[in-house]
């Protein structure tokens, strides 16, 4: 069987895949080598800034916390953030002590969602980027082949 002489809506299809095949076999460095483990992933530092205050007398005290995180993600488009403050004081009246604690924080973490798994089962046969084709991803080379996939 002669796979240049295949009929059908798919024939360019087989085409094009044997001549990767026989690409490969003559020039196996032609062929992707794509690290999506490395395209999806990045160094992920972290940051924190904290300031306190402490004030007291015999009778009283009085605390005062701020505090920043910042942290990316090891996946792009991931991590995490956090404001908090806090404050604590204490009052002594006679035999009597009151305190209180407050602790407010706010928080924003945005995931990737499954991207890193996407990554993981991608085959690295497949590039990020083709240029040469529609959307630059594989698919569709030109505009004809998007009519034959919608037809």
């Amino acid at each position: 069987m002669d796979i240049n002489n295949l009929g059908g809506p798919y024939a360019n299809g087989w085409v094009n895949l044997s001549n990767r095949i026989q690409q490969a076999i003559a020039n196996p460095a032609s062929m992707y080598n794509t690290d999506w483990q490395d395209a999806v992933c990045q160094t992920a530092p972290m940051t924190k800034h904290a300031l306190s205050v402490s004030s007291g007398g015999e009778n009283s005290n009085l605390f005062f916390s701020g505090s920043y995180l910042n942290q990316d993600g090891i996946e792009i488009e991931s991590g995490y953030e956090k404001f908090n403050f806090q404050v604590n004081s204490t009052a002594k009246l006679g035999i009597l002590t009151i305190g209180e604690n407050l602790n407010v924080y706010t928080s924003n973490q945005t995931n990737a969602s499954s991207l890193n798994y996407l990554a993981s089962r991608q085959s690295p046969l497949v590039p990020i980027y083709k240029a040469d084709n529609l959307g630059g991803f594989d698919g569709a080379t030109d505009a004809l082949d998007l009519i034959n996939v919608n037809n």
